[in-house]
């Protein structure tokens, strides 16, 4: 039996076939924060001197912005800026899913499959953390930025959250019991 877990592009998950595929899907704010706050942390730097407004140059120059949305459109190594009929090719990918959850119904998520697939009680740790050595507290001109240069992601966590709901394990599927969760 296999478990794939990760952050893995549309694409990869398009071609599976027979396999339950869910989703965990962090809000954009918390997202970016956390990723500047890694990116900081894994170039050896500091917040003075790799500045947050530097960092969100840094992603759309690099085609790495709204990456909730390049995920869900399969557009994740594509060096494009992202347009109107990519964010509505995201909505329709999620639709493929067996189930998608918000991080912040993380427990429903877990409680759902590890019922669902017979799990043991202990499946996955909730949060990665790490230890830095420095300090960041976003300004409101940091959440700004945010809302004015991710709006696909915001609108692709929006349908998200829209459909958690309608989104149900069904116990009598029968899976090849494999099991892909993309993050």
């Amino acid at each position: 039996n296999y478990f794939i877990s990760g952050h893995l592009d549309y694409k990869f998950c398009n071609n599976l076939k027979n396999i339950f595929k869910c989703s965990i899907v962090r809000d954009p704010i918390s997202r970016v924060i956390s990723h500047y706050k890694f990116m900081v942390f894994k170039s050896k730097s500091t917040p003075e001197k790799y500045t947050f407004e530097m960092f969100i140059n840094d992603e759309i120059r690099r085609n790495r912005d709204n990456l909730i949305t390049r995920h869900f459109a399969g557009l994740l190594n594509e060096k494009k800026q992202l347009l109107d009929k990519d964010s509505q090719q995201a909505i329709k990918n999620i639709k493929e899913f067996d189930c998608i959850y918000t991080l912040e119904n993380w427990n429903e998520f877990l409680s759902e499959i590890l019922s669902t697939f017979g799990f043991p009680s202990i499946l996955y740790s909730r949060f990665q953390q790490h230890k830095y050595n420095f300090s960041f507290s976003p300004k409101e001109e940091d959440i700004n930025l945010i809302n004015k240069y991710y709006n696909y992601d915001f609108l692709i966590y929006s349908k998200i959250s829209e459909l958690k709901n309608k989104f149900t394990i069904k116990k009598d599927d029968k899976y090849n019991k494999n099991i892909c969760v993309v993050s």
